[in-house]
């Protein structure tokens, strides 16, 4: 009996280191804060109220940094958008302390419209690289850009969705879904598609 248990403890004693380790690794690289990066002038909506949104609903650490100016190598003039891969990297020269910590996340803001450099796609509303960047443009989703009366209130849902839907692939790990009601759905690629899903995980 004697053999069987000291084997016994053994293996309880790698599990245990085991969960350890784990739980410092985790301590160590999981996401910690969330910045909110304005790309150019945002008048509306308010990226404030984002702020004490995400503090109230998951008790997130989101802090606004200052607004980058949109140079003119971020825009593609042939087709009048932003390019949603420059501007990560703009975050990433402006912000680099930040970038370079594991434990942040970056999430770019604009209101112009943006398209993603060698994607067959007209328009983008969001893109993300490396598990920790990510940009979002609002520039189709004030209905005065069709061409209809502005809609502050309705335009903040449609970017609070985007940014939920960031918040939760990269600062909680969450997996796109197939749902196309779900906040985390896999191809938001129309207004109609960003207008169906839900605002929660």
């Amino acid at each position: 009996m004697k053999p069987r248990l000291t084997k016994f403890r053994v293996i309880l004693a790698i599990l245990i280191g085991i969960l350890v380790a784990y739980s410092v690794f985790v301590k160590l690289f999981a996401p910690q804060k969330v910045y909110l990066v304005p790309l150019g002038e945002i008048s509306s909506p308010s990226l404030n109220s984002l702020v004490v949104y995400y503090r109230q609903k998951y008790n997130l650490g989101v802090e606004i940094l200052p607004a980058l100016k949109l140079e003119p190598w971020l825009t593609d003039y042939s087709r009048r958008q932003l390019v949603a891969q420059e501007l990560i990297k703009e975050m990433k020269r402006n912000y680099s302390e930040i970038a370079n910590d594991r434990t942040m996340i970056l999430i770019g803001i604009t209101s112009m419209d943006m398209y993603i450099r060698d994607y067959p796609w007209i328009f983008a509303f969001s893109w993300r690289e490396g598990g920790r960047f990510a940009v979002v443009s609002t520039g189709r989703m004030d209905p005065a850009f069709f061409g209809r009366p502005s809609d502050e209130s309705l335009t903040e849902l449609r970017l609070k969705k985007l940014i939920t839907k960031n918040i939760g692939l990269m600062y909680f790990g969450y997996f796109q879904s197939s749902d196309p009601n779900s906040v985390l759905y896999r191809s938001i690629l129309s207004i109609g598609d960003l207008d169906r899903i839900g605002e929660d995980f």
